[in-house]
């Protein structure tokens, strides 16, 4: 999926039209970057924890639910609050308007000093969902997805299981089982922020070229 039809305008300089496609192209992708690192904040918390509790051995069956409710809360809180602007200047939340098997293909156009439309591509970014599950009593767990950002195969997913634990659960296997299930999707964050920052590096960069800097403060 692609976000931004480039449509020249007529009433104003090239310039301006240059930058005004670059800083909305531009904070696409900061606002999609904020929130990959504060998922990451609240996914770095729960891994942190887990490993605490496998060295310490002292689980509080209580506590460790209320702590996976609280980062389960904190990061739909995210994921309900970021918004993005579509091709038609809508806003969107990609969170929950699209599923996780999509990835948002951030491409870029300007006009260049020969009055050519040129075009570029930033960056690709997936799109993180979360969800809580209660089947019954024994499995009841937390939901991660995120599209794997794999180059040969475009709707393939990354999913992980956070299991609540129960009075019949086998805490050790438990825990390090959902710790497996937290790396695995911190490793998916980490490269979307890199991916993200890629993309913004490269709108910078062109638009200096362009004689048209974003304004980034």
């Amino acid at each position: 999926m692609s976000f931004y039809k480039f449509i020249p305008d007529n009433n104003i300089s090239i310039k301006e039209i240059n930058k005004r496609n670059f800083k909305e192209k531009y904070n696409v992708v900061l606002s999609l970057k904020n929130s990959y690192s504060n998922i990451l904040n609240e996914l770095t918390i729960l891994k942190d924890k887990h490993k605490e509790y496998l060295i310490k051995k002292n689980l509080n069956l209580v506590n460790y639910n209320n702590f996976i409710k609280k980062i389960f809360f904190n990061l739909d809180n995210i994921c309900s609050n970021t918004f993005i602007k579509n091709e038609v200047g809508e806003n969107i939340n990609p969170f929950e308007d699209y599923d996780s098997f999509t990835a948002i293909n951030i491409e870029f156009n300007w006009i260049s000093k020969n009055k050519k439309i040129q075009s570029n591509y930033a960056c690709r970014l997936a799109l993180f969902h979360i969800k809580e599950i209660n089947i019954n009593s024994d499995d009841h767990l937390i939901k991660m997805s995120i599209n794997t950002l794999n180059g040969y195969s475009e709707s393939e997913i990354t999913e992980a299981f956070i299991y609540f634990l129960d009075l019949n659960s086998n805490f050790n296997e438990k825990l390090n089982q959902n710790l497996f299930e937290i790396e695995k999707i911190i490793d998916r964050i980490e490269i979307n922020i890199q991916s993200a920052n890629f993309g913004l590096n490269k709108l910078l960069r062109i638009s200096r070229q362009q004689d048209c800097e974003i304004e980034t403060k």
